[in-house]
């Protein structure tokens, strides 16, 4: 028997990694995620932190996930309930982390999910984060066990950090400002972290190699035009069969008023307001640098971005 097959999928946010998610794991049969679909394990190691409970008021946040999520993708799948003890469980997110458990973590899951299932997955965006040297002191243990690819979803850089300031606003996080506000006030200085696509694409592809890290940009993915190409380039880099993809707030962009598509409130409930054809056009001199950025690494620019 060969290694077991790993996929990270590793963001951005606000780019329609649920719907990814819901793809190759809901609609196919391809990737099971375990618990959740993201628990952040990898960043809290890189951050420093020793307990993933140290994040929440309660060790089982990381195991709930909120209730819009279908029982598969949950601590509620057929696949955990009577065969994870809590004990099992504890061991994976409340005791100090390492990578020796992360380890033991998927394996355990692969056990659990392989007649059904060919990969296992962590759906972490915050792996899109992870540096270059943390991914270095992790590479050849999880190399002992696991094949690994890695995915990654890039939209239109403006409407992606404007999904997120609707967001911080929404939350309370900047009282009395509007997320166009926020939206200028990032961009008068160092970009939020996700911004940064070429990045988070040449990191991952110096560590697991080029041909093991595909970008999937998602107003291509979810176009009718270019869905069927899309499809059979994932089929190829998975090795399965993809026939459809999921149902996508994002697109079309219909602002703050989508269609709530079940499951999906992440999405729906994100944009409150709308930005302007002259608000993009000013962000977008803001941001040249993230658009160049990427046609340097990726040879174009996607012809829904910019408009």
């Amino acid at each position: 028997m060969g290694k077991i097959k790993l996929l990270l999928n590793v963001g951005t946010c606000f780019s329609a990694t649920s719907p990814f998610h819901y793809t190759v794991s809901w609609d196919h049969k391809c990737v099971y995620t375990g618990h959740s679909k993201e628990h952040q394990y990898l960043y809290h190691m890189m951050e420093g932190k020793k307990r993933l409970k140290g994040e929440a008021k309660t060790p089982k946040r990381h195991i709930k996930e909120f209730q819009g999520k279908p029982d598969i993708l949950t601590n509620r799948s057929e696949y955990i309930v009577g065969k994870w003890t809590k004990e099992q469980e504890d061991e994976f997110f409340i005791t100090p982390l390492s990578i020796d458990k992360y380890i033991s973590y998927y394996k355990r899951h692969w056990e659990n999910s392989k007649h059904d299932y060919e990969w296992v997955g962590d759906f972490s965006n915050q792996n899109a984060l992870l540096s270059i040297p943390f991914m270095q002191t992790i590479r050849d243990q999880l190399l002992e066990h696991f094949d690994i690819k890695v995915t990654m979803q890039f939209r239109d850089p403006i409407r992606r950090l404007f999904s997120v300031a609707n967001k911080v606003v929404k939350n309370g996080e900047y009282p009395n400002i509007t997320p166009i506000q926020v939206m200028y006030k990032w961009l008068s200085g160092r970009f939020e972290p996700n911004a940064y696509y070429s990045s988070i694409y040449r990191r991952h592809a110096h560590i697991w190699g080029a041909e093991n890290v595909k970008a999937i940009i998602m107003e291509e993915f979810w176009n009718p035009e270019t869905q069927e190409e899309g499809l059979l380039e994932l089929s190829d880099f998975l090795g399965y069969n993809f026939t459809k993809v999921h149902e996508n707030v994002y697109y079309p962009d219909m602002g703050s008023n989508p269609p709530k598509y079940d499951y999906l409130s992440d999405q729906w409930a994100s944009d409150k307001v709308d930005i302007t054809e002259e608000q993009y056009k000013t962000c977008a001199r803001l941001m040249k640098s993230v658009y160049a950025e990427f046609e340097k690494t990726f040879g174009y620019i996607p012809t829904e971005w910019g408009q």
